[in-house]
C-alpha cells in the first residue's frame, strides 16, 4: 500500500490515515490555534513509537505524560488531569494508545474541557469515537459520560506493531453487535425502554460485511486494518447517537465488567475483546434459548440482594451497583405490561428477534479465520467461578438483558 495521505470528514471530527511521521505537519495546516499541546501515552506505545520514528516525533509535544502502567483508574486520570493543571498553556491534548489510553484522555478532556485528538495504537475495540468511558471507581466499572475527539490521526504502521491479539480483539467488539442489538430490543419490545433505530442503522451494514465477506479479509493487510478502524470508529459514533453504549454494551459486557471486578488481578492482563470474544458465546447462546422456547419469557426474581452482592464483590461495589439497580427495578416491576405485552405478541417478537440473531457457528467461523481464541479456558477460573459472575451480571447496572431472564 502506498504511503498516501487521504482525510474525510465524519460528523465534524476530521479522520486522517497518515503517518505519525507527518503529524506535525498535519497539525500545522488543520489546527494551527493550537500551540501548547500535551502528549498522553503509556511506555509500551512510546517504545513502539520511537522504533518507527524515533524521538524527532516527540518535540513536537510541551507536555508529555507517559503512564507506567495504563489502567482504567479514575484515580490515574485525575492525577493526568493534576499534572495539566500544572502546566497551565496545555490548549490541547494528543493521545497515542487503544481502550484504557482513549477512556483515560477522554474523562479528562471532559474535566477541564480541552479539545483532544486521538492516534489508535491498536484495532483493539470500538470506543474512540464514543461519548463515554468505561472507567473503574473503586472496583466498579462504571461507564461515565465525556466527550468525543475533535479528529482520529491513524496510522496502520503503528497498528500493526502492535501484538496480534490486540489487534483481533476488536473483531470481537465489533461483532458483539448482534448480541447488543438483540438484548436492547428485547428490552424495548417488552418493556419500552429507549432504543434508537438510527444508531443501529449507522453500524449494521459493517457488521453484516464483516459477517458475509471475512473470508476476504486479512488483518495483516495496510487495506484491512483501515477498513477494521473505519467500521470501529463507525461503532463507537452510533453510542454517541443513541446517547449511551447502548448499542456495542449490552449482556456480553455486563458479564466482562463482572469478571474484571470480581479477578481484577486476573483480567487486567486480558484485552477487553479477549473477554468479549468469549462472553459474547454466553450471550448468544441464552438468545438462542429464548428464541427457540415454546413457553413464554418469565422474569427472574429482580429482587437485589445486597448482601449476597456484597460477599462476591464488596461493600463499595454494592452500594454502586444497588445506585444502578434502583433505576432498573423501577422497570422491572411493571409486571402488568410485560404480562400483557408476552401474552398478546411474545410470538410476534420472536419473529423479530429471529431475524437478528447471530448463529453461534457462524461467529465460529469467523473466529476461526482471523485465529481468534475464544475459549473460556483463557480465563484460568474454574466453570462453576464464571458461571457465577455470569448469575449476578444483571445486577451490576441499569440494562435489561437477556441475563434477566428464566431460560
Amino acid at each position: 500500500m502506498k504511503n498516501t495521505s487521504t482525510a474525510h470528514s465524519f460528523n465534524d471530527i476530521k479522520i486522517e490515515y497518515n503517518r505519525l511521521a507527518n503529524l506535525k505537519k498535519w497539525l500545522n495546516q488543520n489546527y494551527p490555534e493550537y500551540k501548547n499541546i500535551t502528549l498522553i501515552s503509556d511506555e509500551n506505545i512510546i517504545k513502539s513509537t520511537i522504533n518507527i520514528f524515533a524521538d524527532d516525533l516527540f518535540s513536537n509535544f510541551n507536555n508529555k505524560i507517559i503512564i507506567h502502567e495504563a489502567r482504567d483508574d479514575i484515580k490515574i486520570a485525575h492525577r493526568i488531569i493534576n499534572d495539566i493543571k500544572q502546566n497551565s498553556h496545555c490548549d490541547l491534548i494528543i493521545a497515542i494508545g487503544s481502550g484504557t489510553i482513549n477512556d483515560l484522555t477522554k474523562f479528562v478532556a471532559k474535566e477541564i474541557n480541552l479539545p483532544y485528538i486521538i492516534c489508535p495504537s491498536a484495532t483493539s475495540m470500538n470506543g474512540y469515537l464514543s461519548a463515554n468511558s468505561s472507567l473503574t471507581i473503586g472496583n466498579h466499572k462504571q461507564s461515565i459520560a465525556t466527550k468525543q475527539a475533535i479528529a482520529v490521526f491513524i496510522d496502520s504502521n503503528l497498528i500493526k506493531e502492535a501484538p496480534q491479539d490486540l489487534n483481533k480483539a476488536g473483531i470481537a467488539d465489533l461483532l458483539a453487535f448482534y448480541s447488543c442489538y438483540f438484548d436492547w430490543l428485547l428490552s424495548h419490545l417488552l418493556f419500552n425502554t429507549n432504543f434508537c433505530q438510527s444508531a443501529i442503522d449507522f453500524t449494521s451494514a459493517d457488521a453484516d460485511n464483516l459477517r458475509k465477506n471475512f473470508k476476504n479479509f486479512n488483518l495483516k493487510e495496510d487495506n484491512f486494518i483501515n477498513h477494521l478502524m473505519a467500521m470501529l470508529l463507525r461503532s463507537g459514533q452510533a453510542m454517541t447517537i443513541a446517547k449511551g453504549s447502548y448499542p456495542a454494551s449490552q449482556s456480553e459486557h455486563l458479564i466482562a465488567h463482572s469478571l474484571q471486578m470480581k479477578y481484577g488481578n486476573i483480567f487486567k492482563n486480558i484485552y477487553h475483546g479477549r473477554q468479549i470474544a468469549s462472553t459474547i458465546f454466553t450471550s448468544l447462546e441464552l438468545q438462542e434459548k429464548i428464541i427457540n422456547s415454546e413457553e413464554i419469557l418469565e422474569l427472574k426474581d429482580a429482587t437485589f440482594n445486597y448482601n449476597q452482592i456484597v460477599s462476591f464483590f464488596d461493600a463499595e461495589v454494592a452500594n454502586q451497583c444497588q445506585h444502578e439497580y434502583e433505576l432498573k427495578i423501577n422497570i422491572l416491576q411493571k409486571n402488568d405490561i410485560f404480562n400483557q405485552i408476552t401474552k398478546e405478541k411474545w410470538l410476534a417478537i420472536k419473529q423479530k428477534l429471529s431475524k437478528i440473531y447471530l448463529p453461534i457457528s457462524e461467529l465460529i467461523a469467523i473466529f476461526h479465520h482471523f485465529e481468534i481464541d475464544y475459549n473460556l479456558d483463557y480465563f484460568n477460573i474454574s466453570n462453576s467461578q464464571y458461571q457465577e459472575v455470569v448469575d449476578i451480571s444483571r445486577f451490576i447496572r441499569n440494562r435489561i438483558t437477556c441475563l434477566d431472564f428464566k431460560i
